[in-house]
């Protein structure tokens, strides 16, 4: 069966049609949309670009406000130790004993509770100033510690006074939430209990606690007799 003149004419232009469509599906149309691509990727650098510039305007200011954190930062450690180790503590009641005085008559510990304060993580939100400014993290990463510790004790009245000024101004951050106390007026002296709750930030690579041991006197001669 041959092909009639219009089927000729027909398939000519369906020819004509491929060939002209060819180059733009094969060539032009992947361009096109690099082109768009580059265009895209044009734009999201210049938006970054914009950023970065008003970061640096402002990188004299961000590190003014760098060194004012870190003095905040210092003092605030200041009111902290980096660790709450028994031993410690014991020290503490042996020096509050001679300091007032006071008698510590009973003392029962508990573990530490520990909760994060800090971490890397934490940082990401700041991570095109810290690019700009070519800084890393003030703080990489802290735990926060809280001890608890029930002490039952003996001393006069005015000694009493003497100690919970004493706990309100220590160097390291401690407070007494609860607090049972019974007077006697023959003896003028005030018994009872208390809660001691002391504090601590541990990370930033910060020192340990070192405890100085006084001089005390171990052992005796004989057993039977004590020292």
């Amino acid at each position: 069966m041959k092909a009639t003149e219009e089927q000729k004419k027909l398939l000519l232009l369906l020819l004509i049609g491929i060939i002209v469509a060819a180059p733009y599906f094969l060539l032009i149309r992947p361009q096109l949309d690099k082109s768009e691509a580059i265009r895209t990727e044009i734009t999201a650098l210049e938006q970054r670009r914009d950023v970065l510039e008003a970061y640096r305007l402002k990188m004299p200011e961000y590190q003014e406000a760098l060194a004012e954190m870190h003095v905040k930062k210092n003092e605030f450690f200041a009111r902290y130790p980096a660790e709450l180790p028994q031993e410690a503590t014991i020290l503490f009641i042996d020096k509050t004993e001679s300091s007032i005085p006071i008698m510590m008559k009973q003392v029962a510990f508990t573990a530490d509770d520990l909760s994060k304060i800090y971490d890397k993580e934490s940082a990401l939100v700041y991570a095109d100033v810290m690019e700009i400014t070519s800084t890393e993290p003030l703080i990489e990463g802290l735990d926060g510690l809280k001890n608890t510790t029930t002490i039952s004790f003996e001393c006069s009245y005015d000694s009493f006074k003497k100690f919970l000024k004493y706990i309100e101004d220590y160097k390291s951050r401690l407070i007494i939430p609860t607090v049972s106390i019974n007077y006697s007026e023959d003896t003028m002296m005030v018994s009872g209990q208390f809660m001691l709750i002391q504090y601590a930030v541990s990370g930033e690579g910060r020192e340990r606690v070192i405890s100085n041991e006084p001089f005390m006197r171990l052992g005796a001669p004989n057993i039977f007799y004590g020292p």
